[in-house]
C-alpha cells in the first residue's frame, strides 16, 4: 500500500531523529568507536591534505588502543586507566608521554611510515599509562617485558600485523638480544597470557601491590617481591600434569593462593568442602588475594564456588568474565580466573 505524501513528509522526519539518536546513544555507549569513524573520515580526506592524513593516523592510533584500554579495565580495573591522545609535534620536539585530564597526551613526530607511528605511540603510551601506580616498584627488566607484552596484545587484538612485524624486527629482537635478562621474562609473560593470567593475575596483583606501598621508596625487598611473583606464576603455567607444585605465594609484600578446579573426582568424591577448606587455609597463611581458576566443565564450578562466598564477611569476590584459551598445539577451551580479596583472616575451617 501506497502511503499518502503528507504521511511520508511527516514520516521522515521522525525516522531520521530516531536514526541520529540511535547513533548518539551508541557513541555515548561506546565512546572509542567515534575514533575509528573519525579515522574513517579522515583517511578519506588524507588523499588531499597533510594535516588530513595526520588526522587519521593519530585517529587509527586512538581507536584501536582505546578499545583495547577500555576492555582490559572492564576485566582488571586500574591497570591500565587511562585513554591514549595524540598531540603531533614538530621533528624538532622531543617525544614523550604525561598525563593530562584524565588521558595519557602522546607527543609524536609524524612519519610516513604508519607501523613506525602506531608503535612508537603505544611504547611511549604503555610505558605512562600502566600499572601507574606500579612502576616505581618493578626492575627496569620485568617492566620492559611488561610493556612490550602489552604493545603486542595491543597490535595482536587490532590485528595490525605490519606494526607487528616492524615492532618486532625493529623494537624487540635488537633489545633482547643486547639484554637477555628481559627476553626471559617476555617468554614467562606469553606463558602467562597463553593462560589469561597476565592481566588478570599478575598485572592485577602489581597494580595492589603498587596501592599498598603508597609512594613508598622502592627498596631491594619489593623488587624481590616481584621477580619471586612473576617466578611463582611462571611454575604454576609450566607445571605438567600430575606434576605436585605450591599453590600459594607468601612474599614480604605480595600474598597470593590460587584454587585450581582441576580434578573431577575430588568434585564427585566429597563435593566443594576440600576447595573451602582450601580457601580456609589460604586466608590463614595471610594471603591477601585468592583466584579460583578452572577450564572446560570445570568453570560453571568455579563459578559457584566463588558464588557460595559472594556475600561472606571473609571474602570480597570480583567481577570475573569467561574468557577462551588457545594454547599452542591445543583446542580452544573455555576459561575463568575469579578474583578474590581477603575482608578479614578466620580460623573457621568450616567458613
Amino acid at each position: 500500500m501506497n502511503l499518502p505524501p503528507l504521511v511520508l513528509t511527516i514520516a521522515w522526519p521522525g525516522s531520521v531523529i530516531l536514526a541520529v539518536a540511535a547513533v548518539i546513544a551508541y557513541l555515548i555507549k561506546y565512546p572509542e568507536q567515534l575514533d575509528r569513524w573519525a579515522s574513517i573520515i579522515a583517511r578519506c580526506a588524507a588523499w588531499f591534505s597533510a594535516r588530513a592524513e595526520r588526522a587519521a593516523v593519530s585517529k587509527d592510533i586512538q581507536a584501536e588502543t582505546n578499545m583495547f584500554q577500555k576492555s582490559v579495565e572492564r576485566d582488571v580495573p586500574g591497570i591500565l586507566p587511562h585513554p591514549i591522545i595524540i598531540e603531533w609535534i614538530s621533528q624538532s620536539e622531543s617525544r614523550e608521554a604525561f598525563f593530562r585530564d584524565n588521558q595519557v597526551v602522546v607527543r609524536l613526530r609524524h612519519h610516513t611510515n604508519r607501523d613506525i607511528n602506531m608503535v612508537t605511540a603505544l611504547l611511549l603510551y604503555v610505558s605512562k599509562g600502566l600499572l601507574p601506580r606500579s612502576r616505581p616498584y618493578l626492575g627496569a627488566h620485568l617492566r620492559r617485558a611488561i610493556d612490550f607484552t602489552t604493545v603486542r596484545k595491543i597490535l595482536a587484538d587490532s590485528k595490525q600485523h605490519s606494526a607487528a612485524n616492524y615492532f618486532f624486527e625493529e623494537v624487540v629482537d635488537p633489545e633482547l638480544e643486547d639484554r637477555p635478562q628481559i627476553k626471559v621474562h617476555c617468554i614467562t609473560m606469553q606463558k602467562l597470557d597463553d593462560m589469561g593470567y597476565f592481566t588478570r593475575i599478575l598485572l592485577q596483583e602489581l597494580h595492589h601491590l603498587g596501592l599498598a606501598m603508597q609512594l613508598r621508596m622502592p627498596d631491594q625487598d619489593v623488587y624481590e617481591d616481584t621477580r619471586e611473583l612473576v617466578s611463582f606464576l611462571d611454575r604454576l603455567v609450566s607445571r605438567q600434569p600430575g606434576e605436585e607444585i605450591p599453590l600459594d605465594f607468601v612474599g614480604t609484600r605480595t600474598r597470593v593462593g590460587m584454587i585450581l578446579i582441576a580434578k573431577a573426582k575430588t568434585i564427585d568424591h566429597i563435593g566443594l568442602k576440600a576447595y573451602e577448606r582450601r580457601i580456609t587455609k589460604v586466608i590463614n597463611l595471610g594471603c591477601s588475594s585468592i583466584y579460583i581458576c578452572a577450564w572446560r566443565d570445570n568453570v560453571s564450578i568455579a563459578e559457584g564456588l566463588a558464588e557460595r562466598y559472594r556475600d561472606s564477611k571473609i571474602l570480597r569476590v570480583l567481577n570475573a568474565r569467561r574468557y577462551r584459551v588457545h594454547l599452542p598445539e591445543r583446542e580452544a577451551m573455555q576459561a575463568i580466573c575469579i578474583p578474590c580479596r581477603v575482608i578479614k583472616q578466620t580460623t573457621d575451617d568450616n567458613c
